[in-house]
Formats: structure tokens, C-alpha cells, sequence
């Protein structure tokens, strides 16, 4: 529980964004920005000596890199001396793993707290500078001058910013509320949650700090410290790029749907939000296996709602087992029923059950494990010696699921896997195998044998890991340095073997190697083991972190692999566009100075976030040299945007066209309205609707954008254009001499109702399908797409879906396109037995269109008996 805390905090606190403030409710007058002192500044040796503010500040890693902030004022930029500066580094979190319970909770609330207790302390000096020493990955910074308070993530692998690495300092607001019971007497232990909601009142997935904080004694308040930060940031990652308009501060009490309180963005309420409860009971679970309650890697939820409510699901607040393994909720609103939920490991437990009926009645539920499979057994090494208190990972197939696990064995090498229902009948154990990795380093698998699984306790006995046959082993050599950085970037990497057979054009075709034991040491070492065949075989390393890596053929068992990893250098734009423009649409192409925008290679990025406005195109690794920076259209090959010359790693100070780039300046902005004229035919797959700007560069591979919804803006060429709307079950809507504004009548595509004559009685379970089909089949090298999420041929979207539908009462409805199209009939046996294709069928084709009158089609009813007495002698 404590590991899974600080997992979410450090989230949270790396998460912000640098220079942010948060937005509490002011408990005083908002203190003047402090003016920069004129005095010359002192040499960067006497900044370190401020740092020792503390006598139980934490030493220092030997990797440190000494970085100078600037705090100022968030209003009027002007340096803050003075100013109390702490700092944290990654090593940090894993100080307070000790940590009891309640600490936790309080440092989940406020990171500022954890930086307070653990992290380290400088004032700033007379123009505003602080230094600290960050990791090699950066560091979280925090800064306060009275009730002026600020945070900002440096260091690392982010650029510098022009104008340096800044903290600004705002006005610091607590949001507080309290919970009352239905007699107004405080409520302890209640989650509340403060939950962005859109402009149209609609609730938004998360909450403000991605979790419940819980009212607490005596007086049943939670405060959200901060909240400046999170309510102008958009609060957690879930609801950030939603953008929340305003917000809601509600309890997350099953059976009770509070409406909460709602209050603007930019004006949070100055006094403390009351929430009141209904009359509440009391309710207890746990979870039993082999009568015997179960406390650690179980989770309950309680919610009010049918079994499927998605949302009822999601919203429903955590609650963890004490040490009897009862999990406990203090109030849950009276009367109707309350589904409750257990998970454990891959699978969950539910049980409905009634909720309380009368003020303060307590209700207790056992859920049980019998109905489920479990797994048991003992880790033994090459030795036979157990695993003792060791986390072993795992992959499987098994009782019709498949996945990855980390078990964890007992002080006598045991394990307990709770796989779930079983879903197929019979179950089996398809797959299990077990990666470990010996004291020395060495890979150890062991492969279980399939076998048939039953609900309850299955027991495999000892499972032993041995060591494979050596592969490859070797050492990554990071940035050309042996000893990798304390912080490595990540990245993945496999081993390929040659295929059989070459590619359609003669070309080499490689398979990844599944089912290798692989293990990466701390000291850049690794090692790979298993069973392969005898045939040529190369590395593979995948990283958006790292250069571009050209695979490396070995010969098997080689052991002393070098592999060079180089992160190049990080690169950051800023793209300026008017609000009500989805970043989403644009993407940012860096090409080598002197080639052409098709040309030589290229490092494509993608806006982080936002809905709206200003957004951030990043490149984590980009070779040194210089480039030209091409802001385009996804979808549209001719940039809006183009910067020259731009230089990585950038110069001292950054280069400032960078950080404000006028996308739209030779640009225009087009207003796109869809308007279905009807619902698509039956069965109809969904998909996106897109649109193509026209005409298009490469007239043979088509550059289009994705439409979520019925409406968007989107970014077009000046003057008037061509556009051409596609979206699946409509017909192409192609539009002329479009300027600002254009709505889209989508057509549904026409129908034809085929109807069969003559047709004998078909024995139960038989079926009869029709399926219409282009006569003409799609020329090789046809049209193909691109989006920003999807690609393939064109074709597909310039036609109707074409597939087989039942012949029901002698008539089948089907979609119809234009030109001539063939008409298919099978019969599908009662037995189970592939379809049969009726070949004699008048007519054989038809000609598609609008306003066709019903088809008539004659299928000889020999034929249908044939194919009937076909079957049932088994083929013959």
C-alpha cells in the first residue's frame, strides 16, 4: 500500500508543470513582488554556501548537477529575494518507504510536506538566484516567500528555457471542505473528490488530484492544498486535456449521487465548502479463502449500480483490507442494493448484497475465492532450493486469458495465484512461464506443462528454474560512457531471427524470438537465454529515448556484445495557435538543412496534451546538426510554419523563434459541420470520418485528417479550397470553392432488397447468406491514406461496407454502391461444416445505384438439397 502511495505522489509531483502555482483559498492579502536588488551579483562559489540552512538536510548523490533558479514574482516577473527554496531529487521517494500510514496520506495531499521533511533547504539571495544540486534527471522545486508559493520541475533531460529555469511565486490558495452527517455532526473517513466538469455541465473521467482525499478528525474537514496549481492546470493527467471549465466538490459515498458544490476555475469559494450527507449505515467486506480472510493484494470498491455501469465502476473510491482483511466504507447511503468488488491479482470477486436499511446499521459481506482458479506451487532454483520471499515474473495463458504476473513466494518458497472464473469449459493451463534471475545475474526460466485447471486450489508442485542455452550477452554502452547513468532512459530490446521465407518483393523478413529469458543488469550488462533455431539472428533496441539503432547481426552464444545507445540531444518548440484549434491537428517535422521536406530522414513529433491554444512539440533524442523545422497539418504536407537553421544542441540561451511560433500566420482557419441525412445501414462498422484537403500533393498516397464528433476547425490553405468528407456507411461528400464555414451533408448509402423464390425449407440451424461485391477488383498499386491514427487503401472509404447477410422470410437488404457488383449465396449447414457456395443463382450480378426497384434471384432448389445432402454425409 505504502509503495503504491508513493508511486501516485511522485506522479503527481514530477507531473506539474514548471512554474505553476495552486489555488487555495487566500488566508492573506497577496504580498508585493519584491523588486530586483541593483546590486552586482555574487559569484556563483558563494551561492552553495546558502545551502546548508538545515543541519538534517540529506547528502548530496556524487552525480549531482549544480542548477541556478530564478524566483520571481508570477505577475510581474521580477526576482524574489529571500525566498525559502526546497528541493527533491528522485532518490529521495525511496527515503520514506518506512514511512506509517497517515504520514503518507498528509504528503499525498501536499508534496511540499515530503519536500519539507526530506528534501533539501537554500534561501534565495539578493536577485532572486537559488542554486540546487538536481540527478541527473532534474529535480522538483519548491519555493515560498510568505503566502507566496510556486513550483517548477528543472534539470533533466528538458531544454533550458530562453529565459532560464524560473519558479514563480503566486498567491497559495487552500480549497477546504467539510463533510457533515444528516445531523450536521462532522463525518470522519468519508472520500471527497473535486471533479472538473465540461461546458455543458457533463463530468469528466479522475479527479483533481487523480484520487479521494479523506475527511478526517475532529472536525470532518479535507483540504486541497495548492490549488492553484491544479484547478488552472486542469488537476490530474486523466482530466488535464479536457480542459475543465468549472468545478465540483463532491462526496464519493456508495448509493448517495451528490450533486456537490460547483464553483468557477478562476474563483474558488473563500470560505469552507459544506458537503451534508444523507442518514448513512455502515458496511464491511473481506475476502475468504479456504475460510480464512485475505489482507495483502486485495482491493475492495462498493458502488450503487447494475453490474456493467462503466461509470458507476470507475467512480467508485478504493478501499484497502485492516489487518483482519475487512475493508471498510462508514457511510453508505440507505436502501437498495450495493455491489461489491474484490480484486486480486489478475481477477476480481462480486457479490451484490442489500445496503443498510436503517440509520447507522452495519452490514458485513463475505465474498469467497472457491469459484475461482488458483494457482499453487513452490519456486526452486537449479539447486532445488526455494525462493524464499521473492517476487518472480511471470507471462501465461490460461482459463482463456493471458497476460503477465509478478508473484510473490512465502518464507517456504510458495506462491498463490488467484487466475480468475473459468471462463472456457473445460479450463486449461495453456502457458505458464516463469523469468528469474539467479544471485550471479544469470536468466533462469522454467516452462510449466499444459494442463487442465478446475475452480479451486491447483497445485503444480515445485517449479524449477534452471539456466538456457546463452543467446547473447553484452554490455549497452550509454552515450559512450561503460558506466551507465544513474537515470537510464528507457528502452526495450529483442532478438530477431530470419524468416523462412523473404518479403514480396524478395527482401529479408525478420521474426522476433519469443520466450527468451532476459535480464539487464544495473551495471549495463545483459543476457539473454533459451531455445532458438539455427539460423541467422540480430539485436533489435526500440526507445523513442535514444538515436535511431540499426540492428546487429550475432553469432549465437556470443557473450561480449557491445551496444551503443546515444540520446542525442532534447529539443522543444512552442506553437502558438487561437484558441478553439485541437493541438491535436498539428505535428512538428525536423528534416537536415538542404533536403527537401519528402526527403532524407526525418523526426516527426506530435503536441503533448491540450485541447486548445498554445501547445509543446518535444523531440527526446535528436542527432547534433542543423535542421529546418516544418509546423504542418496532420494530414496536409505543405507546412504553415517553417523555422531555418535551427541548431542542436541549441546554443547557449536557447534560440528564441522556438518558444513562439505563429502557426497561422499564412494560414486559414475552415469551420466543418457533418450532418448525417440518416443512420447508416445496419451493421455498419464504426470508425472516424475524414477529411482531405484537395487536391493532394501525392495524388497515389493521400494525406487526411480525423473528424472526432460532428464538428471541427480546422487549419486549411488560404482562399478557396476543395474538400472531400468520407466516413464509413456514407456516401463521399465532395465539396467546392469551401471558405470559412461548410457543413457536410452526409448521404447513408443506398440499399437493394433482394428477394429469393422458390427456396425449400431449410432444416433448423441452416442458414442461407447473400453478399454483394465488385465485379471489378481494386487495380494493384490503388490510392492509399494516411491519418494521424490510421492508414491502408483508399478504397475501402469510397465504398459501401460490402459483407454476407442472412436471407430471413425469403428477403435480404443489402447496401448497394455504384457500377456492376456480384452476387454471392451460401449455404451455411445445420452441423457446424464450412459454407457452401451456390453457383447456378439468376441473376449472377446486378447493376449498383440509387432508387432500385427489389431483385428477384432464383436459386435452383436441386442445388440447395444437394448442398444440404452434402453436409450431412460429411462432405462427400
Amino acid at each position: 500500500m505504502a509503495i503504491s502511495l508513493w508511486a501516485l505522489l511522485h506522479r503527481e509531483a514530477t507531473e506539474m508543470a514548471p512554474g505553476a502555482t495552486a489555488p487555495v483559498l487566500p488566508t492573506a492579502s497577496t504580498a508585493p513582488a519584491v523588486p530586483a536588488a541593483p546590486a552586482e551579483p555574487p559569484p556563483a562559489a558563494a551561492i552553495p554556501e546558502r545551502t546548508a540552512a538545515a543541519t538534517d538536510q540529506p547528502g548530496l548523490p556524487a552525480d549531482v548537477v549544480w542548477i541556478e533558479v530564478l524566483v520571481v514574482d508570477a505577475t510581474t516577473q521580477a526576482p524574489v529575494p529571500d525566498a525559502d527554496v526546497l528541493w527533491t531529487i528522485d532518490g529521495d521517494w525511496q527515503r520514506a518507504r518506512t514511512m506509517a500510514a497517515e504520514d503518507i496520506e498528509l504528503f499525498v495531499r501536499d508534496v511540499e510536506r515530503f519536500a519539507q521533511r526530506f528534501g533539501r533547504r537554500t534561501r534565495s539571495d539578493a536577485q532572486g538566484r537559488a542554486r540546487i544540486g538536481a540527478r541527473p534527471d532534474g529535480a522538483s522545486v519548491y519555493a515560498r516567500l510568505g503566502h507566496r508559493y510556486g513550483l517548477a520541475n528543472v534539470g533533466g533531460r528538458r531544454p533550458v528555457p530562453a529565459e532560464g529555469w524560473r519558479v514563480a511565486l503566486e498567491v497559495d490558495c487552500t480549497l477546504r471542505v467539510q463533510v457533515q452527517d444528516a445531523a450536521g455532526a462532522p463525518a470522519i473517513g468519508v472520500p471527497v473528490d473535486v471533479i472538473g466538469c465540461d461546458g455543458d455541465g457533463k463530468l469528466l473521467p479522475g479527479s483533481m488530484f487523480g484520487r479521494s482525499l479523506f475527511s478526517s478528525e475532529p472536525a470532518g474537514f479535507v483540504e486541497f492544498p495548492h490549488a492553484q496549481i491544479w484547478l488552472r492546470h486542469g488537476g490530474s493527467s486523466g482530466q488535464r486535456d479536457k480542459n475543465p471549465v468549472r468545478w465540483i466538490a463532491k462526496t464519493q459515498v456508495p448509493g448517495f449521487d451528490d450533486p456537490g458544490v460547483a464553483f468557477d476555475r478562476d474563483a474558488p469559494p473563500q470560505e469552507p465548502i459544506v458537503l451534508r450527507l444523507p442518514p448513512t449505515g455502515r458496511v464491511l467486506a473481506r475476502l475468504l479463502h479456504a475460510a480464512r480472510p485475505l489482507q495483502a493484494n486485495v482491493q475492495f470498491t462498493a458502488f450503487r449500480g447494475a453490474e456493467g455501469s462503466a461509470e458507476a465502476r470507475n467512480r467508485a473510491t478504493p478501499s484497502t483490507p485492516d489487518a483482519d482483511g475487512w475493508a471498510t466504507w462508514p457511510h453508505v447511503a440507505l436502501g437498495g442494493m450495493l455491489h461489491v468488488v474484490a480484486r486480486i491479482d489478475n481477477t476480481t470477486v462480486e457479490v451484490d448484497t442489500e445496503a443498510p436499511q436503517l440509520p447507522g446499521q452495519e452490514v458485513r459481506v463475505d465474498l469467497s475465492t472457491a469459484a475461482l482458479i488458483t494457482l499453487c506451487g513452490r519456486f526452486v532454483g537449479p539447486d532445488g532450493a526455494p525462493f524464499v520471499q521473492t517476487t518472480v515474473n511471470t507471462s501465461y495463458s490460461a482459463a482463456a486469458r493471458m497476460g503477465s504476473i509478478r508473484l510473490q513466494t512465502d518464507a517456504q518458497g510458495r506462491f498463490r495465484w488467484f487466475v480468475g472464473e473459468p471462463k472456457a469449459q473445460p479450463a486449461s493451463l495453456q502457458s505458464f512461464v516463469v523469468i528469474h534471475a539467479a544471485p550471479d545475474g544469470t536468466p533462469l526460466r522454467a516452462d510449466v506443462a499444459p494442463r487442465p485447471l478446475a475452480a479451486g486450489e491447483n497445485e503444480l508442485g515445485d517449479v524449477q528454474l534452471v539456466a538456457g542455452q546463452l543467446i547473447l550477452a553484452g554490455r549497452f554502452v550509454y552515450d559512450g560512457a561503460q558506466r551507465p547513468p544513474k537515470v537510464v532512459p528507457s528502452f526495450d530490446f529483442a532478438i530477431e531471427a530470419l524468416a523462412d521465407r523473404p518479403g514480396s518483393a524478395g527482401e529479408e523478413r525478420w521474426n522476433m524470438v519469443h520466450g527468451l529469458a532476459q535480464i539487464r543488469r544495473p551495471d549495463g550488462t545483459f543476457e539473454l537465454r533459451g531455445g532458438t533455431r539455427p539460423v541467422r539472428h540480430r539485436l533489435v533496441v526500440r526507445s523513442q529515448d535514444y538515436l535511431p539503432f540499426e540492428p546487429i547481426e550475432f553469432r549465437l552464444g556470443t557473450k561480449d556484445l557491445s551496444v551503443a545507445l546515444d540520446t542525442g540531444h532534447a529539443l522543444l518548440a512552442v506553437c502558438n495557435v487561437p484558441d478553439g484549434m485541437p493541438p491535436r491537428l498539428f505535428a512538428g517535422v525536423l528534416r537536415r538543412t538542404g533536403e527537401g521536406a519528402a526527403d532524407g530522414k526525418r523526426w516527426p513529433s506530435t503536441p503533448t496534451r491540450g485541447e486548445s491554444g498554445p501547445f509543446e512539440l518535444r523531440w527526446p533524442a535528436v542527432p547534433a546538426g542543423t535542421y529546418a523545422l516544418d509546423v504542418l497539418a496532420t494530414g496536409q504536407e505543405r507546412p504553415f510554419a517553417t523555422i531555418d537553421d535551427v541548431v542542436v544542441p541549441l546554443p547557449p540561451g536557447g534560440d528564441a523563434r522556438l518558444l513562439a511560433i505563429d502557426v497561422l500566420a499564412e494560414a486559414a482557419t475552415l469551420q466543418l459541420h457533418l450532418r448525417p441525412e440518416g443512420p447508416p445501414p445496419a451493421q455498419t462498422p464504426m470508425g472516424p470520418t475524414l477529411a482531405f484537403v484537395l487536391p493532394q500533393a501525392n495524388d497515389q498516397h493521400w494525406q487526411g485528417i480525423e473528424v472526432q464528433g460532428d464538428d471541427l476547425v480546422l487549419p486549411v490553405p488560404r482562399g478557396p479550397i476543395e474538400l472531400l468528407v468520407l466516413r464509413s456507411g456514407y456516401q463521399p461528400c465532395r465539396m467546392q470553392n469551401v471558405l470559412r464555414e461548410v457543413t457536410a451533408a452526409l448521404q447513408p448509402w443506398p440499399t437493394v432488397e433482394l428477394r429469393f423464390a422458390g427456396l425449400p425449407p431449410l432444416p433448423e440451424g441452416a442458414q442461407l447468406m447473400v453478399e454483394l461485391s465488385p465485379l471489378q477488383p481494386v487495380p494493384v498499386g490503388e490510392r492509399t491514406y494516411q491519418t494521424e491514427h490510421n492508414r491502408g487503401p483508399l478504397h475501402i472509404w469510397m465504398q459501401p461496407f460490402y459483407r454476407r447477410f442472412e436471407v430471413r422470410d425469403g428477403s435480404a437488404t443489402l447496401v448497394v454502391g455504384d457500377g456492376a457488383l456480384r452476387i454471392q449465396v451460401w449455404l451455411y449447414p445445420p452441423n457446424g461444416q464450412r459454407a457452401r457456395a451456390l453457383a447456378n443463382i439468376e441473376p449472377a450480378q446486378l447493376i449498383g445505384g440509387p432508387g432500385l426497384p427489389p431483385v428477384v434471384v432464383r436459386v435452383p432448389e436441386q442445388e440447395v438439397r444437394a448442398a444440404l445432402a452434402g453436409a450431412q454425409n460429411g462432405g462427400k
